[in-house]
């Protein structure tokens, strides 16, 4: 395991990990990790595991979409969506100190949360009002447990979380089979 990144399903046992940039399902259509590993630098890890278990106290579940991203596939992101609304020239994802993500209940079923990852429209935004008041009953438990942990939601994507005391944290350049 490397020391500079720590997976996620080892200290989240019951995340559900559903990496979309290991699948078609996301916006270039065909599968950018060849390793199905979610992993976050230790500290912004540790946020993330007391948000986890502030959720699991409400039997809710973290479902991981993405969460460190080596800067190869951030530039095939790139070449795909070139919105700097979307996706970022340098992401913070790079760094480690990011995720993309969502919550189910205990059995698994995903929240309703109005839009799926991924969808870059107005719909996606934090404080769309084209969305129903559950879907935005079930965004601001998302996002307030996450802020509650350290972490702030990118305003064009409800999913997005930046880990606020790993902002000044280099990006990295370690492939998902090397952690």
């Amino acid at each position: 395991m490397s020391k500079t990144l720590e997976r996620i399903d080892e200290r989240i046992p019951d995340a559900i990990i559903n990496l979309r940039y290991a699948t078609t399902s996301n916006i270039t259509h065909k599968p950018l990790y060849t390793a199905g590993i979610a992993a976050l630098r230790p500290h912004a890890l540790s946020a993330l595991v007391r948000a986890a278990d502030n959720l699991r106290k409400q039997s809710y579940r973290v479902v991981i979409w993405d969460a460190y991203r080596p800067p190869g596939v951030q530039e095939q992101l790139l070449a795909v969506c070139d919105d700097g609304d979307y996706v970022a020239q340098i992401s913070n994802h790079c760094r480690g100190i990011t995720l993309d993500m969502t919550l189910a209940d205990n059995s698994g079923e995903l929240l309703d949360m109005g839009t799926d990852h991924d969808e870059f429209s107005e719909k996606a935004h934090a404080g769309s009002p084209l969305i129903t008041s559950k879907q935005v009953e079930n965004r601001e438990l998302l996002r307030n447990t996450m802020e509650n942990a350290g972490f702030k939601q990118l305003p064009t994507e409800w999913w997005h979380f930046d880990y606020v005391s790993g902002l000044d944290e280099p990006v990295l350049s370690i492939r998902l089979e090397d952690i």
